[in-house]
């Protein structure tokens, strides 16, 4: 018979503690950039409003433009970023309940 190494209880809890406290402060820290980004969208946006000309033909252009092109962009990275997220959280926990 072969003598298996046997795992020491104290430090794999103390590794999953390790991971765990990793994830919240990755979580937060996502959390944090996304606010942040968000601000700066939301200020871009009511600066384009403030400055904005609405007598110019011209400037109702760049704005539905601005419009056409930047909110599906938003959307899609947003949507991208969340699903790698999820992805992400999946593995963990596969790699943690899986077989």
């Amino acid at each position: 018979m072969r003598d298996e190494a046997q795992p020491d209880a104290a430090r794999l809890a103390a590794a999953r503690e390790n991971v765990h406290t990793f994830m919240i402060k990755k979580e937060r820290f996502a959390t944090a950039l996304w606010v942040l980004g968000g601000f700066f969208e939301a200020s871009l946006f009511v600066a384009l409003l403030i400055f904005m000309d609405f007598d110019n033909r011209e400037h109702w252009f760049f704005f539905s433009g601005f419009l056409m092109v930047y909110a599906p962009l938003i959307t899609f990275t947003w949507r991208n970023a969340v699903k790698m997220d999820h992805m992400y959280y999946r593995l963990i926990e596969e790699l943690k309940y899986g077989d």
